[in-house]
């Protein structure tokens, strides 16, 4: 995306990286709740299941096809949206594993306890992670498409005016 929209950014590791101007800060959201859980596995780990499963099914159906769509329509290459809705297939890609490892885990709850309330507690607790990632990146989704057409649009002004 960086190149096909002509941008670049310092080396990562650098505070020019840090202090960059172009990014949105929003777009931090996700990966830094992410991280944040990740410090805990084994605390959060229903969670992280949770919002695996999330972020693999929302691979599927009509969210990344329109994803397609709209960016064919704002001219954005589709080709990364494209590649999700192929892996994250429901039959054997990563949507596939994670609602196995989702299985898995409450099985190794109910075997462990033999107690269904201790399963409800576990599954409750999964389905928190699944329904955190609409949250934690609405903020990214409403900035991202706002950052797009000002640019495409200042852009377009500074051709018109001949600056």
């Amino acid at each position: 995306m960086l190149i096909y929209f002509n941008n670049s950014v310092p080396p990562v590791a650098s505070q020019q990286f840090i202090s960059h101007p172009g990014f949105i800060d929003s777009a931090f959201d996700l990966p830094v709740f992410m991280l944040a859980l990740s410090h805990f596995p084994v605390r959060f780990l229903p969670e992280l299941l949770g919002l695996n499963m999330a972020i693999e099914l929302s691979g599927l159906g009509k969210s990344y096809m329109q994803l397609v769509d709209d960016w064919n329509y704002w001219e954005i290459d589709p080709t990364i949206a494209s590649i999700h809705i192929s892996i994250d297939n429901y039959a054997s890609g990563h949507t596939f594993l994670a609602k196995k490892a989702v299985k898995l885990y409450l099985d190794q709850i109910q075997q462990n306890t033999a107690d269904n309330e201790e399963v409800d507690k576990h599954w409750q607790r999964i389905c928190c992670g699944y329904a955190s990632l609409r949250y934690v990146g609405t903020r990214f989704k409403l900035a991202l498409p706002m950052r797009y057409l000002g640019a495409k649009y200042h852009a377009q002004y500074k051709k018109d005016s001949g600056n």
